[in-house]
């Protein structure tokens, strides 16, 4: 195996672009301490029960040095997606990233594997613009006896994980809301918050991220229900993969994003989103769904 470029970096490791055989893979090296060494049986683990269309596809594990194969996605990450305001994101091109997760994320849940830290940073884009749920590092299943820690990105935990509550597969759905609203409103959730304020923000003032009055009521009301303060009151992922089957949008420029010769964010896409929040059904927002 040769490698070729890093692609990434991250907390447990760093991710190369790699040539096994004939075929491009990506490869997550493992920075050596105990944590890592623990976080690398966890997720391959894991890894190696799973296999479904929206999922990352593990192809192999090296022990010395330790590292994890998995394919290679030459489109890189949603998060990369939609924080390029170059890149034109149609509604129905949100759909499709939206149903592709919530197809991987139902299949992880039919197996009761809470993923845990679901965010556009992990949901990969295949050659054909497929999304993949990836990074299982801190992914457990519900059957694991003992209580559950609190882990996860900030900015996507749920409520009751930094309360250090009892929590069920809904804390994957609650993150799944702010991955709506990164794709959607395309800017980061918090602004420039950091850790620490976002969960007292979000733990004991109910504060969730602040929706722009031109977005589009659909996908307002999606992430506002993933996103409920009560865990019972969100939706579970199959119940997302019908209503999201059921959306009446307008059919896209091209069948994928693509790069716009301007800025996506455009005068003509603001006229756009406004039209669009005026033709779609009407939502309420609770208190609990203030501006940050």
């Amino acid at each position: 195996m040769k490698i070729l470029d890093q692609i990434g970096t991250g907390s447990y490791g760093i991710v190369y672009k790699a040539q096994r055989r004939n075929m491009e893979v990506a490869v997550k090296m493992l920075k050596f301490s105990q944590a890592a060494e623990k976080t690398f049986v966890k997720e391959t683990s894991i890894m190696f029960k799973l296999k479904h269309p929206n999922i990352v596809t593990l192809l192999g594990v090296i022990e010395k040095p330790t590292a994890i194969i998995t394919e290679y996605y030459p489109n890189g990450d949603v998060c990369e997606l939609a924080m390029n305001l170059n890149y034109v994101i149609d509604e129905e091109h949100v759909r499709k990233i939206c149903l592709d997760t919530c197809q991987g994320m139902a299949y992880l849940h039919s197996l009761n594997i809470l993923h845990r830290d679901l965010k556009s940073r992990n949901l990969l884009i295949d050659k054909d613009w497929n999304i993949k749920v990836g990074d299982f590092g801190l992914a457990r299943s519900m059957n694991d006896s003992g209580s559950f820690t609190s882990c996860g990105t900030p900015s996507h935990v749920a409520p009751e994980i930094i309360n250090d509550s009892q929590y069920t597969a809904k804390v994957d759905v609650y993150s799944f809301g702010i991955c709506i609203y990164e794709i959607v409103i395309r800017r980061k959730p918090y602004g420039n918050l950091q850790a620490l304020q976002i969960a007292v923000s979000v733990a004991k003032e109910g504060i969730r991220p602040n929706i722009p009055p031109n977005t589009p009521l659909i996908w307002e009301a999606l992430m506002c229900e993933c996103w409920d303060e009560d865990p019972e009151a969100r939706p579970s992922f199959d119940t997302l993969i019908e209503k999201l089957e059921q959306l009446e949008l307008p059919e896209p420029s091209r069948p994928t994003p693509y790069k716009s010769k301007q800025n996506s964010y455009s005068s003509a896409s603001e006229e756009y989103l406004n039209t669009r929040r005026g033709s779609t059904a009407t939502s309420t927002t609770s208190n609990s769904f203030m501006n940050s």
